[in-house]
């Protein structure tokens, strides 16, 4: 080992206990190196600690007995460059100097060669990651972690291994939606954010017992206990306690909540529903069922209850417009309009028997086509509005046709607004 005596110059290579034994250097794997014979020993004494020590090769060195040994920035130099042609060292933080021993290298490079320089980089706790320190694992092998600025595993090295039991859920890579900042995410991380990307809730089956899309004018819905169906997909996903179902009307009926923050699983499970009814033909309600889910926004899924008008139809021997009594006419029927637009094309059985046919339609609607067939009837005409109240207590105002002679048998007639 290099050693030195009170920060005297030696004037050949000490080994073993402190005395010389030749003035030839032998390399860490034994070769010999005449290149170092003569090699001496400086003591860096500007400040004061005789144990930072420079190896020099004396046989092209005329610098004296103590080469000025100097600090430039936190670094050990040599001041005349003479001795080794370069810095004498210069990547060595000043801390790490005590006992460094140094010999020249190739292009007169220093070459640490023994020390506390090579001890203190081990001075640490096994399996942690220490700034300037060597790496060492801990007793099952393992180290904390590794910092790099890349990172290349070449096919013929060992690899990490990464096993989950679940399967993968990605269709494609969109775990991580573009524009998406990673701040200390690991690379399992974002893996496991592409191929198990968040499976989002979706609902799959919402409706209320008796409850239909279309009712007349006038009619009641709900008015009690009514069983709510709810299914969903990706239910691990739902917030515990998070499904609301509730009700909006488009007219003055109100809304509200039927079952609030109640928990999926308790699905199917009844609601009251409140008396709701409309006279006014396109009015709604709206029945809303919502989820909160862990991630992302509420999900909904909604039906519409829509109330609309009865047109009616028969024939009568008279052509008075009160022949419209109870709803009914004779030889005829009626049939719920389910549009808010112009009347369709709506194809009306006439039963056997005589008299004039007669149209009682809403007065949202225009009737301008009549055919019987193939033919187009010419003999219809709007002779009248009337307010009509009908079985479930709604008033309203219709427009009454009617053929301009008697029609005989039974016939479809179609009418519609063309």
């Amino acid at each position: 080992m290099f050693f030195n005596n009170g920060g005297y110059r030696y004037g050949s290579l000490g080994i073993g206990l402190g005395f010389p034994i030749s003035n030839r250097l032998f390399l860490p794997n034994g070769e010999d190196s005449p290149a170092y014979d003569n090699a001496d020993f400086y003591p860096s004494s500007s400040n004061g600690n005789s144990s930072n020590f420079i190896l020099m090769n004396s046989k092209s060195s005329d610098l004296g007995e103590d080469p000025a040994g100097g600090y430039y920035d936190g670094w050990v130099v040599n001041q005349n460059n003479r001795a080794i042609a370069t810095t004498i060292i210069n990547a060595f933080p000043r801390r790490m100097m005590q006992n460094l021993l140094l010999v020249p290298g190739r292009d007169n490079i220093p070459i640490p060669i023994a020390g506390s320089y090579f001890t203190k980089l081990m001075d640490h706790t096994p399996g942690t990651l220490e700034p300037w320190s060597a790496l060492i694992t801990d007793g099952t092998g393992y180290i904390d972690e590794i910092r790099c600025h890349t990172l290349t595993v070449d096919g013929g090295g060992s690899q990490s291994t990464w096993s989950n039991q679940a399967q993968t859920t990605a269709n494609d890579i969109a775990g991580i939606p573009a524009g998406t900042t990673l701040t200390n995410s690991t690379a399992l991380q974002i893996l496991e954010a592409i191929l198990y990307a968040y499976q989002s809730v979706s609902i799959t089956n919402f409706s209320i017992a008796n409850i239909n899309s279309n009712y007349e004018i006038g009619e009641i819905v709900g008015n009690g206990n009514q069983q709510v169906t709810l299914g969903a997909s990706n239910t691990a996903n739902i917030v515990a306690n998070g499904v609301t179902i509730s009700y909006n009307t488009s007219y003055s009926g109100g809304s509200g909540n039927l079952l609030n923050g109640v928990s999926y699983s308790t699905f199917p499970r009844p609601a009251t529903i409140p008396s709701l009814s409309s006279s006014v033909v396109n009015s709604s309600v709206t029945f809303t069922a919502t989820i909160d889910q862990t991630t992302g926004a509420d999900v909904t899924s909604s039906d519409t209850t829509r109330w609309w008008s009865r047109l009616y139809y028969g024939k009568s021997v008279s052509q008075n417009t009160n022949s419209f009594i109870g709803n009914n006419l004779a030889f005829g029927g009626n049939v719920l309009i389910t549009t808010n637009s112009s009347m369709p094309d709506t194809t009306l059985n006439f039963a056997e028997g005589s008299g004039y046919a007669f149209i009682f339609v809403h007065n949202n609607y225009t009737l301008d086509y009549f055919a019987i067939g193939a033919t187009v009837q010419n003999s219809f005409t709007l002779i009248a509005t009337t307010s009509i109240t009908n079985i479930h207590g709604a008033t309203a105002s219709y427009k009454v046709y009617r053929s301009n002679s008697v029609l005989n048998g039974s016939f479809n007639l179609t009418v519609g607004d063309h």
